[in-house]
């Protein structure tokens, strides 16, 4: 089985603003295989060539790039979408839609309609299109519903699940419940860890979530095959050492399934 580990660069966020080559080169040196790159780019300082470069001369793929609600309205979607092709990634993702825009019923539904809608012109374009939730997917809710909920009771199969696990924690569900209740619908997963001690300072393998289940289930339910590390807290730890950390606990669960 071809699974991959990644990791999202929010992660190594100042490393990889400051100096992005030598972060993937680093990031590649630790055993990555590619990098989800956290980027809008309506407002990104540079070009997408450079990235899709600098990917190619450290040997890491791009697993997609996660974009805010704004990248992706009808101003701005066809510069997102070219973005995407330039770098060379088929995946675009939304980083969860702001609470005060779906504040109804009737505004969660037309949130939702909008992701049909850019989902039929992404695949126009041979891309994929999925949601990225925040704790606050879970936290928000419309009519006692989670809005997490309404994405993806509302959207086809094909519109991708991309499941935060230390955010679904942290929103009080159950990342393995999500996968189960909605399956064959994470081709990728974001490895994130939680804890009601530590919060999200908690490092992976020292968090309240089962790795092992979690894997397992990501792969044999969700249809999961690309897995990035991801974690935004700052505290006491250097970014690069909890990514090099993290890789340690995930790679040798996700080597039992290869």
């Amino acid at each position: 089985m071809n699974l991959k580990l990644g990791i999202q660069t929010y992660t190594v966020r100042e490393d990889f603003s400051e100096n992005p080559e030598e972060t993937m080169h680093r990031l590649k040196a630790l055993g990555f295989d590619g990098i989800e790159i956290n980027i809008s780019p309506s407002s990104a300082t540079r070009p997408a060539s450079f990235f899709r470069e600098g990917l190619k001369n450290a040997d890491l793929e791009c697993f997609g790039i996660l974009v805010g609600w704004n990248d992706v309205q009808p101003d701005l979607l066809q510069g997102t979408i070219d973005y995407a092709k330039e770098l060379g990634t088929d995946f675009i993702v939304i980083g969860s839609v702001p609470t005060s825009l779906v504040s109804t019923h009737e505004d969660a539904m037309k949130a939702v309609e909008y992701m049909c809608e850019i989902l039929k012109v992404a695949n126009s374009h041979s891309l994929k299109i999925g949601y990225h939730n925040h704790d606050t997917d879970f936290t928000h809710t419309i009519n006692g519903k989670p809005f997490f909920e309404y994405v993806f009771d509302n959207t086809p199969k094909e519109f991708i699940m991309l499941l935060d696990t230390g955010n679904t924690k942290a929103g009080g569900y159950n990342p393995e419940e999500m996968l189960k209740k909605y399956p064959h619908r994470s081709p990728y997963l974001h490895i994130k860890g939680y804890s009601e001690e530590k919060k999200y300072l908690a490092y992976i393998g020292e968090d309240d979530i089962d790795w092992n289940n979690i894997i397992e289930l990501a792969i044999n339910t969700a249809d999961s095959r690309i897995f990035n590390i991801e974690f935004g807290g700052r505290a006491d730890y250097i970014p690069m050492e909890r990514a090099e950390a993290a890789f340690k606990v995930i790679k040798p669960i996700l080597k039992k399934y290869q």
